[in-house]
């Protein structure tokens, strides 16, 4: 079943590139991940914050990462 994985294809491909699905065996995403989701699942999102405080200027990296289970399904 295309967008699943797993022995019995019960859990959800991650945000694979090019909307691509994951393996069927392992659920990465072999040909890499949507922009700023992380591999090789492609579960958590990173992203760039840019701070401006007069004329110092910091970039940071955020990384939020969540488990397959706390995604909600489509319905």
């Amino acid at each position: 079943m295309e967008g699943f994985y797993g022995s019995t294809c019960n859990s959800t491909c991650g945000n694979c590139k090019n909307e691509q699905h994951c393996n069927k065996d392992s659920g990465e995403c072999v040909n890499g991940c949507k922009l700023h989701y992380k591999p090789p699942f492609c579960e958590g999102i990173i992203s760039m914050i840019m701070h401006v405080h007069g004329n110092i200027r910091m970039m940071m990296m955020l990384k939020v990462i969540w488990k397959k289970k706390d995604i909600p399904k489509k319905l």
